[in-house]
């Protein structure tokens, strides 16, 4: 397997994961879900938010290690291969009218 495959592969593998998650999330507790995407979605372009969130968003983000928060309240992706997925999920989800 070459490096750009194994790239590919982790990155589809981060995707699908990503992706049932908030899945799960959208028919668990749809408001929930879209607050999350909301944030998400900024998180996509800028890749750091630096926000006052509502706490159950803080907690879903951060407690399931979707993403990282730093002593100074930011937060990110814990890496740019997971900044990546979050994308790809975010275009999914509006494809599929969503979000």
């Amino acid at each position: 397997m070459t490096l750009k495959e194994s790239i590919e592969y982790e990155l589809k593998l981060a995707t699908s994961q990503l992706d049932f998650r908030l899945e799960d999330l959208k028919w668990g507790n749809p408001e929930l879900y879209k607050k999350v995407m909301n944030v998400l979605e900024i998180v996509g372009e800028e890749f750091k938010i630096n926000d006052n969130l509502e706490r159950d968003v803080k907690k879903y983000l951060v407690g399931d290690w979707i993403l990282f928060m730093d002593l100074k309240g930011n937060m990110s992706p814990h890496t740019r291969l997971e900044w990546h997925a979050i994308r790809n999920v975010i275009k999914k989800h509006k494809e599929l009218g969503w979000i």
